[in-house]
């Protein structure tokens, strides 16, 4: 049956198209998901299965059918060995002579090292394997226990950290190749690993059809060889990769080459004579290697020979370099240069080409690290030019080109550098295969000279060029100065002025690559004049005006690298002003050009060139008249005119400080009537050019607009925050602006005083930070200044409550650009200051990723509630939290920045602080108890604030010290106690805010107080409790109710008498207002009831208040009381004619039930009072006010003292 589960597990997806409407129908994917969840249930949970899985199940790992099963198996196995290993310790082991497939921990292990290799196999099969691996890992050598457990973890952690779309299965390999060689170096037994390798060449069967997993064989039985000093299993292994090699899947061929350049690492002789012996093809090796076919054409042995060839590289690669140089000529190039000739094949071709690369790397000096003289350079580098141009006139249909361009360029690298005419005769001929080719071929002649239509042409093109452009960028580098970049550009110079404009616009990518790279890797150079920049210039400026966009802007790039090359190895040399007047003439030829893009290009440098010039005098008003041209109805015009106007900002801006202002409002006059984008964003970055000379000057200007800003005004805000170091400036303006008051009352022109109108400067920079945290690339800025900003725009948020817009004069309307046309402008919809400042806070937690405080403000409404003057505090109070459990590194900071706004005059700044400093003592969160102390102290100084709600938020963060540790409980509580018992003396305290909160504060701390820190004050809170019984709201009554039944956590201490005599006291209250029309005060009592049952020495009552007074359960109250009332008659005689007489005060209650309950109570005592004892009672005084109630004003009263009368029948 478990061998059915977990074939099941095997069973491919459903093909496509096989999906049926019958809801009975049971796919093979839901098939496979129940066994494998069987298998799951089966290994953790069926008793005594384990003998059945345990180690039998270990022989699916090495049935090929079962391979898409590994998952499920190795999950079950994975618990199996867990509970194994547990259980035996150091004796855990894996009976192998029980398994059939898994005769050895050899063959284990070889089957599961291959399976990681394709982690993301057979759904993530690589995780489970691993895990597994993990725990067995004993039972395959006991010294790979401290490797794999160290090991293990962090290719999990790999597994883990990625996904489908950014994984990297070179840098796995790689990962995995190590792993492997680690585990046979902590093996380091001969014998051991002989039987490994053995056992890997024995599972070449399991992997006929998975050429992925066999690569990865390969390359592990490469490793094992490279490890090994049998020479006989070498031999024999070289002979097993041969024969089990599909030499026509590119993957097995390179697999199989892999394997034997690792090999050849320790074995070179052995591997070169295997290699000639394959390279002979000769009968009489038949019976060693009777899979070569000896007859001309065949492509099994075309195939072969690619594979042979490719091996040949690898051997070169992985060979010592002690002894590579004595064996690269022969019988290494000779044996590849046989096969090549001897074959016309595609694959032999390609095989040689990537051979060719890898023989030039190894023979490289950085590799070999001795100078060597590779005299077959020139003959290779004839083949890769001869295979280039064969493929000149060739159409794109496969990586040949690629192969060769990155063969070439190995081969130019090497020394000697090339003679001037065979470097223009291999670039003529590496250019001429490639520049040439169409963008769309395939698209175009689909079915032409056998082309695949399923040919990825795009990604192939792409390939090719990139290879073209790294051996361009390597044979640069091999002569890394400005004379050789001039001479590869001259002979690049005919496809620049190619009447194809493929070939420009390659051409030209080639030309920006080259000049890029020269940068890069002269960076770091000496200084060394760049003496061929004139020549280069010539050569790039014309295609500032070239038909295709794209080649002007690649163009002006590369004009711009080589400046800025120039610039850095000749700062003293070079200026613009000391440039060649042919420069000069260039520029004034291509400028009248009305083409945008050649406008562009050339007037940024002419821009330069003006600025170099241009006088001081002359300077404004050349700027003034340039605004003007942002308005040029032509685009190419005012795109020009942008450029030139920033380029002279840039190099002259700081010379007209007196005439910045007039620049800007110029500029802004002008932003509104911009038609073309591209100018818009050049007169955008006026500003910003403008900026890094005057700050202060551009700060003072855009302060000025009228609130809500306008569009225009926003964008200059968006794009001066682009830079980092402005942006960081004007978060230090902005904050040094909010630390004054942001509220102004002037008079209005009608004589009437304006109350809460927000100040002018800080509601339009309060506008502006809305707008810039809209930028990304305020995130780092935003965090820098995390705990400023955001306590600064909290203090502006509850300033603004209630608060309006300023009013503007119609003078200024007429002067500034930014007045705003409700009818039009949709920012005209914000309704308050309030709002756009909220908008502000919201738009920085998002900008430095605090999402998910947003979101929860925004789920609970908090955001709303911030806009109204009576539940701000609660929303401020929210925020903290959040802040506590998303950002808690900046609770510290915000602390240190809120501390000295608890002096403030500004009752909402000390409310705000003290709304924070609430949720910072009571939430959990890193750093909170060094915290503690600090912030105890400033609440309780701010006890005796003059607003009542500072007090209140006071007394209900002191209340919180239940969150507290035990030490810091036991050091606040005396005092803590005393501010909850002030707080519920607040005389200034109308609505009972500041009461309900210190007694839901007394309750709270009262469950977590020592007693003897109760005793002096435990009647006196028993006392001040009373009177809130009779509150008109009920939450005071409840919360009394409760606090009171909390004291019985102390009722049996030393002041046991006294409290109960309150508990006595309070009783009837209690009891009555068990029927109270609030269901708060009910389940109050409920719960009071039945604390102080057990202190009443009254087994049957407490069990009446145990049983019947339940949080959710219906209470029938006339049943209740007078079951009740026959009790205290048995139980409390003595107290009887007390509770009658602190009945009697509730007939006048100002609550209509509680008047209700008191007679009901009444009645039942009396009526149930037997007659001797009837004599306990005030029966004449209780009488007497039940008849005068007869004639009360409501019903229900008088219907209650019918009923209770009538109870008296004995009286």
């Amino acid at each position: 049956m478990v061998w059915f589960i977990i074939h099941q597990c095997a069973v491919p997806d459903d093909p496509p198209g096989k999906r049926t409407g019958d809801p009975s129908y049971v796919s093979n994917e839901a098939l496979r998901g129940m066994c494998e969840n069987v298998m799951h249930l089966l290994t953790t949970t069926v008793e005594k299965m384990e003998n059945v899985l345990w180690p039998n199940i270990l022989d699916g790992l090495l049935d090929e059918g079962l391979t898409p099963a590994v998952s499920p198996i190795c999950k079950s196995l994975t618990a199996l060995a867990s509970r194994k290993r547990e259980d035996l310790g150091t004796d855990f082991a894996i009976d192998y002579g029980v398994l059939t497939n898994v005769t050895s921990s050899q063959s284990l292990l070889a089957r599961l090292l291959v399976l990681i290799g394709q982690p993301h196999e057979g759904r993530e099969r690589g995780f489970h394997v691993l895990k597994f691996m993990k725990v067995v890992a004993p039972a395959i050598n006991k010294n790979l226990k401290a490797l794999w457990d160290t090991k293990i973890p962090n290719l999990l952690q790999l597994l883990e950290g990625s996904d489908s779309l950014d994984w990297e299965q070179k840098i796995w390999e790689n990962n995995v190749t190590e792993f492997v060689m680690d585990t046979l170096e902590e093996i380091d037994r001969e014998e051991w690993t002989l039987k490994f390798g053995k056992a890997l060449v024995a599972q070449f069967p399991l992997y006929i059809n998975a050429s992925e997993d066999k690569y990865i064989l390969l390359k592990i039985l490469g490793l094992v060889m490279k490890k090994v000093n049998n020479k006989n299993f070498v031999n024999e292994a070289l002979d097993s990769v041969f024969q089990n090699v599909n030499h026509s899947v590119v993957t097995e061929r390179v697999g199989c080459a892999v394997s034997v350049g690792y090999c050849a690492s320790t074995h070179l002789d052995t591997v070169l004579v295997k290699l000639e012996k394959v390279a002979k093809d000769d009968k009489k090796n038949s019976g060693i290697f009777g899979f070569i076919k000896e007859f001309t054409g065949d492509p099994d042995h075309e195939k072969l020979k690619a594979t042979i060839i490719l091996c040949y590289g690898y051997v070169t690669t992985n060979a010592p370099t002690s002894i590579l140089s004595t064996r690269i000529e022969t019988p290494i190039l000779r044996s590849v240069a046989n096969f090549y000739q001897s074959s016309k094949e595609l694959i032999v071709k390609q095989s040689m080409l990537e051979t060719v690369k890898l023989i030039a790397d190894a023979v490289h000096p950085d590799h070999l690290r001795e100078q060597f003289e590779f005299r077959s350079r020139i003959e290779l580098l004839n083949l890769t030019k001869g295979i280039l141009k064969s493929e000149t006139s060739a159409p794109l249909t496969s990586n040949i080109r690629s192969l060769a361009l990155n063969a070439a360029a190995s081969l130019v690298a090497l020394d000697p550098a090339l003679k001037l005419e065979e470097k223009m005769s291999i670039v003529l001929v590496a250019v001429g295969s490639v520049y040439s080719l169409p963008r769309d071929y395939l698209l175009e002649k689909p079915k032409e000279e056998g082309i695949d239509p399923s040919l990825d042409f795009d990604q192939l093109l792409i390939s090719t060029v990139d290879a073209l452009n790294f051996f361009l960028q390597k044979l640069l580098l091999k002569e890394r100065n400005f004379n050789n970049l001039e001479s590869i550009l001259l002979i690049l110079h005919s496809y620049m002025v190619s009447k194809n404009a493929v070939e420009r616009e390659r051409c030209l990518h080639s030309t920006l690559h080259l000049v890029r790279s020269y940068a890069e890797a002269s960076g770091s150079d000496a200084y060394a004049p760049f003496n061929t920049l004139g020549t280069i210039l010539g050569i790039l400026i014309p295609r500032c005006t070239d038909p295709q966009i794209t080649v002007r802007h690649l163009a002006f790039d590369s004009i711009d690298v080589a400046i800025a090359v120039a610039m850095r190895v000749q700062v003293t040399a070079l200026s613009f002003n000391e440039t060649p007047n042919i420069s000069l003439m260039h520029l004034k030829q291509q400028i009248i050009n009305d083409e945008p893009s050649s406008l562009f290009a050339v007037t940024k440098s002419l821009g330069k060139f003006i600025s170099e010039k241009l006088p001081l005098e002359q300077l404004y008003p050349f700027l003034r008249s340039l605004v003007d041209g942002l308005c040029d109805p032509h685009s190419q015009s005012s795109s020009g005119a942008s450029v030139v106007l920033n380029t002279v900002i840039k190099c002259r801006g700081r010379e007209i400080r007196q005439e910045t202002l007039n620049l800007l409002d110029a500029v802004r006059d002008k932003l509104g009537n911009i038609q073309c984008p591209h100018t818009r964003k050049g007169a955008l970055r006026t500003f910003q050019n403008l900026a890094n000379h005057h700050l202060s000057a551009v700060l003072a200007s855009l302060l000025s607009s009228p609130v809500p800003l306008d569009m225009h005004t926003v964008d200059i805000w968006k794009t001066l925050c682009l830079d980092k170091n402005t942006a960081s400036h004007i978060i230090e303006h902005f904050l040094e602006i909010f630390s004054d008051n942001v509220l102004s009352s002037p008079p209005d022109p009608h004589g009437r005083s304006i109350a809460y109108i927000a100040a002018h400067k800080p509601l339009a920079a309060v506008c502006a930070l809305r707008e810039m945290f809209k930028v990304p690339e305020m995130e780092s800025c935003g965090k820098e200044h995390f705990d400023r900003i955001f306590s600064s725009l909290l203090l502006v948020i509850g300033a603004y409550v209630g608060a309006v817009f300023p009013v503007y004069s119609s003078e200024s309307a007429k002067s500034s650009v930014s007045i705003l046309s409700k009818k039009n402008d949709p920012q005209s919809s914000c309704s308050s200051p309030v709002r756009i400042a909220i908008d502000a806070m919201k738009n920085f937690l998002l900008c430095v990723k605090e999402e998910v405080v947003v979101s929860c403000m925004t789920e609970s409404g908090y955001w709303i509630m911030m806009e109204e003057s009576d539940k701000y505090p609660e929303a401020v109070a929210a925020l903290g939290r959040s802040i506590c459990a998303c950002c808690p590194d900046q609770v510290p900071k915000i602390i240190t920045f809120l501390n000295p706004l608890l002096n403030s005059s500004v009752d909402v700044h000390r409310i705000i602080s003290v709304s924070l400093f609430v949720e910072f003592l009571s939430q959990n969160y890193k750093g909170r108890q060094n915290l503690t102390e600090p912030l105890m102290n400033n609440l309780l100084g701010r006890l005796v604030d003059s607003s009542p709600t500072v007090r209140r938020l006071c007394i209900s963060g002191l209340g919180n010290i239940s969150m507290l540790d035990k030490e810091q409980i036991e050091r606040y509580s005396t005092t803590i106690l005393s501010a909850m018992m002030a707080g519920m003396d607040d005389r200034e305290d109308p609505g009972c805010s500041i009461t309900l909160e210190a007694m839901s504060g007394l309750s709270s701390i009262l469950s977590q107080v020592a007693e003897e820190d109760v005793r002096n004050i435990l009647i006196n809170i028993a006392l001040r409790i009373k009177p809130m019984f009779e509150k008109e709201k009920p939450l005071i009554r409840a919360a009394a109710f409760t606090l009171f039944g909390n004291l019985s956590r102390f009722g049996n201490g030393p002041s046991k008498e006294q409290f109960m005599e309150q508990v006595h006291g309070n009783l009837i209250p209690l009891l009555l207002h068990l029927n109270d029309e609030d269901k708060h005060v009910v389940k109050a009592c409920k719960y009071s009831l039945r604390l102080l049952g057990p202190l009443l020495k009254s087994e049957s009552m407490n069990n009446m208040f145990q049983k019947h007074l339940l949080d959710d359960a219906h209470l029938h109250y006339g049943e209740f009381i007078n079951d009740l009332t026959k009790t205290v008659i048995a139980d409390f005689p003595e107290k009887v004619g007390f509770y009658a007489t602190s009945c009697m005060s509730y007939l006048k209650s100002q609550f209509l039930s509680i008047q209700c309950n008191a007679v009901s109570f009444l009645g039942y005592l009396l009526g149930n009072l037997p007659v001797e004892k009837q004599n306990l009672i005030p029966k004449e005084r209780v009488c007497s006010a039940l008849l005068v109630l007869l004639k009360d004003q409501s019903s229900d009263v008088r219907i209650r003292a019918a009923e209770a009368l009538s109870l008296l029948y004995e009286y």
